[in-house]
């Protein structure tokens, strides 16, 4: 029997839907009607993953052992495309979506309100970031916005195409390394840009090549960047400015990283569907994924946030 393809797309489709189905019934099996998805364990802090996968497009917390607590919100059925994430405070953070520009205040209870929502915001929304100065940098195309606690765009603190020698080309993850610099990975040029944002006005500290499409990135603790290269599926380890790049560890297309308490990093597979942990040298803790589920599917980005009790 031959089946074509959009048949074989359709029977996929299915199957992950059943599987997610069946996951999200077993979590709450115990459940009261209304108690669907189950309440939030007392942790101290936990894990924030948003998916690209078309059929749910969720928000879901998961505790630091990798364990599943809840979707704390999803966006099925509109027109958004999850991005990125960045902590607000101990119970709520801030995401990022594309096609219909705007950011999300969420909390942990499943509480979503709009933090800002304007035809200023257009273009390809990327990744989200809070600064040591509060602000929020968001990226916008070519250029990064920059917005304050409140939610109030900062124009005269937009950061251009261009400054000095850093032009930005496909920008897709943002971090502040140890000396409080914005660094973004430029995806289409294969570059690392740092700044100087002290000031209002930002400017342009270096320019790094790196690798074969930057894309996910963290600030380490221990000084280091850790950055995915979505194209060559890669995890380098950098000095704070990108340079100094040494492989660490193999993933296929690596769009998110970040780093538990106890130092070691969780790396996030989109296509692999899987999240895996690491330690700063590049060995696997484990054999086994960290995380692999139904809601596991084209991870944009996680975070870590202080959970409620």
């Amino acid at each position: 029997m031959t089946i074509n393809k959009l048949e074989f797309l359709w029977r996929k489709t299915l199957l992950r839907s059943i599987w997610l189905f069946l996951f999200v019934t077993a979590a709450s099996c115990s459940k009261k009607i209304g108690e669907f998805f189950p309440a939030p364990k007392s942790t101290k802090d936990s894990l924030i993953v948003i998916t690209g996968d078309g059929n749910h497009k969720a928000v879901v917390q998961y505790d630091l052992d990798g364990n599943f607590i809840k979707v704390i919100t999803h966006f099925r059925g509109q027109n958004y495309t999850l991005r990125g994430l960045a902590a607000f405070d101990s119970s709520s953070f801030i995401l990022s979506t594309d096609w219909t520009d705007t950011l999300f205040k969420i909390n942990l209870s499943g509480e979503v309100s709009t933090f800002y929502g304007s035809n200023q915001l257009s273009g390809a929304i990327y990744d989200v970031e809070r600064g040591p100065d509060n602000r929020y940098y968001v990226i916008e195309s070519d250029r990064i916005e920059v917005f304050d606690s409140e939610g109030n765009r900062l124009s005269s603190t937009l950061i251009n195409t261009t400054i000095g020698a850093c032009t930005l080309s496909g920008p897709r993850g943002l971090a502040f390394n140890s000396q409080g610099q914005l660094v973004v990975t430029n995806y289409t040029s294969g570059e690392i840009l740092t700044y100087d944002v002290s000031r209002d006005t930002a400017s342009c500290v270096s320019v790094v090549s790196l690798g074969n499409g930057p894309y996910g990135i963290v600030a380490h603790s221990n000084g280091k960047l850790y950055i995915g290269t979505f194209t060559d599926d890669q995890v380098y380890e950098t000095d704070a400015d990108g340079s100094n790049a040494a492989a660490i560890y193999a993933i296929t297309n690596p769009t998110s990283l970040v780093e538990l308490p106890n130092g070691n990093l969780l790396v996030a597979g989109s296509t692999d569907d899987t999240v895996v942990q690491i330690k700063t040298d590049g060995t696997q803790v484990g054999t086994d994924p960290f995380i692999e589920d139904p809601l596991s599917l084209n991870i944009q980005d996680m975070l870590i946030i202080e959970g409620e009790e």
